[in-house]
Formats: C-alpha cells, structure tokens, sequence
C-alpha cells in the first residue's frame, strides 16, 4: 500500500509520565503540562491542524479525564477529536496504538507522541516520502552530536536506501534516532499486534522492527532548518521552551482559566 495523505492522526496520550512528575514536580498529567504557557497536547493537536490533519483519534489511559478535558478545551477550530481508552496504559505503549485501530478504519494515518514537538518541516518531510511499498514511515534525525540525551533516544540503524534495519534504545551501532513522528498505514496495527501475540506485550518499536524485518519502513529524513524535542524530564522542558521561543511565533488560544495556570 503506499502511504499518502494523513488527515487522521494517532495522538498517544496515555502514560503515566513519571519522569517528568520526578525531576519537574506538579500536579498535571504530562499531556497537560505547561511549556510556554500551552498545554503539551494542545500544542500537538494545533501542529498537526496546521499540517492538514482534520481528525485526531487520542489515545487516553493514566487520569484520561484530565486529559480528555485539557486536550477538548484546547482544540483547534476544524479539527475533529475522537477519545479511546487504552485500560492497559501500565503496559507498554504499542498497546496504546493497537487501541487507535477501530477508530482509524483503513486509511493512512500520522502517529505521534503527545510528548514530542517538532516543526511542520518534520510532518512535511514525511508527505513528501514517495517510496509506493512501505508501510512506516518514520521521521529521523541523523544530527546525532545535537541529541540532548542520546541515551534514552530510540535508535535507528538503516541500509543504504534509507530502510530500517533495526530500531530500538539499545543498539549499540546506529545512525539516525527516532524523531517520534511517524507515518504509517493500517500494516502498522498488523504488526503490533503480532508482537503482542507473540510476547504478551509489546512497544510501539517493536511493532515498526517488525515491518521493517518485512523491508516496509523508512527512515525519512528530516530537514536541517526542522527541529523537534522529546519532553520526559525538567530538562527537556527546559530545552522545548528555548526551541520554541527561537523557531515559533507566540501561540495564544481561548482556554478556560484553570487549564492554563
């Protein structure tokens, strides 16, 4: 199948969010947490109503209410929102994806993380990809000296076309790391759902590391103007705060009161 288009999105907004509850502090669920005043999904959902997307399935699990209500007050104009519950969010996180599957249907669709920002140049990049037999395709960043912290970074190993050979945090030889942006078709949910036959549990990567064992995901390239963060901890808010206020315009949106201080 080639992957096209992508007006419906798979926001993965489930976790629990520990890390940044450890090193940040505060009463917010991580979706709902501040960076430049905005919550960290509103920020999502507005990106990806920018780059074409006119439906969002996000995926709720740990205080879904909060959540629910953080990411519906701040939606964007236009953009069609639908909530599934993933009861199992304790687990790993191909679990989330797995529970988009009913309320995507058959299309392409984009997958992102609520805890990732990036740059439309990111979403655009992925468009642009014209291989016809893939069904992944993922955004990666080969700037590898400009990675804050490598060490939790998913990694990426490709072949000489730009296909992934393997993916995941511990490789020991790689050259690109997961951006947190994927595009992918239906195959995706196929796959994750395999390894979770297989294992009893499964991650989002190892669901991609299978498709890519089938030759069928691609590391797409992202621009050098782009830009993107990954929000675990204080200091990676830290790091999106900066990025933001050097790349974006101020962003303001009529939110109730008590969601935004």
């Amino acid at each position: 199948m080639e992957i096209a288009g992508g007006e419906t999105a798979v926001v993965i907004a489930a976790g629990a969010g520990r890390r940044m509850r450890e090193s940040a502090g505060g009463a917010r669920p991580k979706p709902a947490t501040l960076v430049v005043g905005i919550p960290l999904v509103v920020r999502v959902l507005w990106r990806l109503a920018e780059t074409g997307v006119r439906r969002a399935v996000v995926v709720t699990g740990c205080r879904a209410g909060e959540v629910r209500a953080t990411a519906w007050a701040g939606r964007p104009p236009g953009l069609e929102i639908v909530f599934v519950q993933n009861d199992a969010w304790e687990r790993q996180n191909g679990l989330s994806v797995l529970a988009a599957r009913d309320a995507v249907g058959g299309a392409p669709f984009v997958l992102t993380m609520a805890d990732h920002l990036y740059s439309p140049l990111v979403i655009e990049a992925l468009r642009s990809a014209s291989e016809r037999d893939v069904d992944v395709a993922l955004a990666v960043d080969r700037r590898l000296g400009e990675i804050a912290d490598i060490v939790d970074a998913t990694r990426v190993r490709t072949d000489p076309r730009g296909r992934i050979r393997e993916i995941g945090k511990l490789l020991p030889a790689y050259d690109a790391v997961d951006a947190g942006v994927f595009l992918c078709t239906p195959a995706l949910f196929d796959a994750i759902e395999g390894e979770r036959e297989a294992r009893g549990d499964c991650s989002l990567s190892d669901g991609v590391a299978r498709v890519a064992r089938q030759g069928r995901a691609l590391a797409v390239e992202i621009p050098q103007r782009s830009w993107w963060q990954d929000v675990d901890n204080a200091a990676d808010l830290a790091l999106a705060e900066a990025k933001l206020r050097r790349h974006e315009a101020p962003f303001v949106y009529d939110a109730p009161a008590e969601l935004v201080a």
